[in-house]
């Protein structure tokens, strides 16, 4: 299927409900929509180590519980030396990308993008893009209503028509 690895601040504004930076509603949403992919479609949502480090004293036990079901732990850069919570979804979504497709969501941008720029089962996308194009996309499917599922149409429109992903974020701006 298909790994999601959203960046820190996507993890902050659903742990940190005080959580107060550019973007946060986006970011808030864009993670209930992949919850939601979870549920229906089984994807991945994967919490790299060094992220948990940051955000798990935002977490009081109960929550834990919720939280720590719905993610996969990845602990590919934890230990490493120069790697931390803001660099570190290069090398994970490298590591991911081995064995499924990986989705980057990222509001900032990624210090080393250039070494997956290359890498055909990586996309990197912002939450407002990725509600932008989740919610167009949704919404072409239930007008076609063709066989198959809706993820499937999804990952093929991410990795495969990167030109109408741009297209469909960009018509949205306007």
């Amino acid at each position: 299927m298909i790994n999601i690895i959203p960046c820190t601040k996507v993890f902050f504004s659903v742990t940190k409900k005080e959580a107060s930076f550019a973007g946060v509603l986006e970011a808030r949403e864009a993670y209930n929509i992949i919850v939601d992919m979870k549920v229906k479609y089984g994807i991945d949502i994967i919490l790299c180590g060094l992220i948990n480090n940051k955000i798990e004293k935002n977490l009081n036990p109960s929550q834990k519980i919720y939280f720590y079901n719905l993610v996969t732990m990845d602990n590919t850069t934890s230990g490493q030396a120069g790697f931390n919570h803001s660099n570190c979804l290069v090398e994970t979504s490298k590591v991911n990308s081995l064995i499924r497709k990986t989705i980057i969501l990222s509001m900032d941008n990624l210090p080393d993008k250039k070494e997956i720029e290359n890498n055909p089962k990586i996309v990197t996308i912002t939450p407002v893009e990725f509600i932008t194009l989740y919610k167009e996309l949704k919404k072409r499917w239930e007008e076609v209503k063709p066989s198959g599922d809706f993820i499937n149409y999804l990952i093929f429109v991410l990795f495969d028509k990167p030109s109408l992903v741009k297209d469909i974020c960009e018509s949205s701006k306007k």
